[in-house]
């Protein structure tokens, strides 16, 4: 859904249709204060342009870019032993520290630093599902037309797009 202005259609889509703009690189880094240095700050900033540059996606760069600040408010992300102790001392999941040893391997890969990802497994969650009970309760929470497509959900096991297609 785009403006008119003059004549000219502006859409909201980026030219890949991704659904957002490419945005400037300088609001992934403010600001600046939070770092423990300005040389932190300017490593951070060039790998952000250089991800930018790679075609890397908005959120990939946005949570790569917020994991690198928190870890260099600790130590200096220029000493990679020192980053991988911080790492293990972490209260947060396995699966956390892996995501940060993959961004981090990008990171020095990028400043051609040596550097030997620490081994960290992902642990397999089994997903939760709710109880017959718990989706009756849903279903009388909800309203007239919701309550009758997930009734139909429950009773039928059938996918919600094709739900939505009957006719």
């Amino acid at each position: 859904m785009g403006q008119r202005t003059s004549g000219l259609q502006v859409s909201a889509k980026s030219p890949e249709g991704r659904g957002s703009e490419s945005r400037p690189v300088h609001h992934l880094i403010r600001p600046l204060h939070s770092l423990p240095d300005r040389q932190s700050s300017g490593e951070i900033l060039s790998y952000t342009i250089h991800l930018q540059r790679e075609g890397y996606r908005e959120p990939t760069i946005e949570s790569t870019v917020r994991s690198l600040k928190a870890i260099a408010k600790h130590v200096d992300l220029l000493e990679p032993y020192k980053v991988k102790d911080h790492i293990h001392s972490l209260k947060v999941s396995e699966s956390r520290k892996e995501r940060l040893a993959i961004y981090l391997s990008g990171f020095y890969k990028f400043k051609q630093i040596e550097w030997t990802p620490p081994r960290y497994r992902r642990v397999q969650r089994l997903r939760w599902i709710p109880t017959e009970e718990e989706v009756n309760q849903l279903i009388s929470g909800l309203g007239k037309k919701s309550s009758c497509f997930v009734q139909i959900l429950k009773e039928t096991a059938m996918r919600p797009g094709e739900c939505w297609n009957l006719r």
